[in-house]
């Protein structure tokens, strides 16, 4: 914070659809580039690890489990940064067909992460 004011940043990263790795790649530039420029909080699309429009892929085991392991991973990046990362992915409470989440994931590495639910994910 200098002056009183905190420098907050959007991110509109180039986003493959299901490719979540290429999208954490992707995400870490803009993070890099964000850092060098002193933003504190960084705020990136819905459903930006993922890609908006993966539809019935949405359901499948695997998209959700490398969105999960790419939120580790960029936990991992940024965990000598100082920057508070807000980032698009799908979660699941409990049961893959009920429970699909479009969530914000609130991410700081020096304390606990929030979730915040948007909305359910239809299928089309």
């Amino acid at each position: 914070m200098k002056y009183g004011f905190i420098t907050v940043a959007s991110a509109v990263p180039t986003v493959s659809v299901a490719d979540c790795f290429s999208n954490l790649e992707n995400m870490k530039q803009q993070i890099a580039v964000a850092e060098d420029k002193g933003v504190e909080i960084m705020v990136f699309p819905e459903l930006s690890v993922t890609g908006y429009s993966c539809q019935d892929l949405f359901m499948q085991r695997h998209l959700v489990d490398s969105a999960e392991e790419c939120v580790l991973r960029l936990l991992d990046f940024t965990r000598a940064l100082d920057v508070i990362l807000i980032v698009g992915v799908p979660v699941v409470a409990a049961n893959m067909a009920s429970s699909m989440r479009n969530a914000g994931l609130l991410l700081r590495t020096t304390s606990k992460s929030a979730v915040f639910r948007m909305l359910e994910l239809k299928s089309a």
